[in-house]
Formats: structure tokens, sequence, C-alpha cells
């Protein structure tokens, strides 16, 4: 749609730019994990637009939110799927 903020009739595509500025020394390992989620997001919306496969986009968010899971959980998603499958075995007698 044209933007109501220009005379023309033409639509215009505005970017807004938003930067996320961490210390040097102040970044902590769950900054990093937060840099990398954000990193994972811009890679699917770089990977969005006409005629793009949406498996990638869906494949970048999914990175992200596994970072972010990781970074939340006291384990990972790996530790909590290697535990999962110890209790099955045990229970099923395996």
């Amino acid at each position: 749609m044209p933007c109501a903020c220009g005379a023309s009739t033409k639509p215009i595509k505005h970017w807004v730019i938003e930067e996320l500025v961490i210390r040097k020394h102040g970044a902590t390992k769950r900054h990093e994990c937060f840099v990398q989620a954000l990193s994972y997001v811009q890679e699917a919306i770089d990977n969005a637009g006409e005629k793009k496969p949406r498996s990638a986009i869906r494949e970048w968010l999914l990175y992200a939110v596994l970072q972010l899971n990781d970074s939340i959980l006291p384990h990972t998603v790996d530790e909590f799927i290697k535990q999962r499958h110890a209790a099955n075995q045990g229970r099923i007698g395996l």
C-alpha cells in the first residue's frame, strides 16, 4: 500500500533498524545465546520473500527457538531427550 507519509501513490518501503549493544567485557553466555537467536531470526527474515521456500524460514526460526530454549532451561534439548530416552528404556525393559 502507498505510504501515508508520502505524496506519492507508489508503495514505499520503510526500513527500521534496531541495534542491540552489549559491552564487550560485560557479555555473558546468556547474552551470546540471545545474540545468536537474533542472528537466526535475521536469517529467517533474509529467507522470506516471494518464490522462496518456507521450509528455510521455519528452519531458521526453529534454530532461534532451540537457542532460546537452551538458554532458559537448566539443560539442553539434547540432554532432555537423552534423559527421556533412558527413562523410557528402564520402563519398557529394553
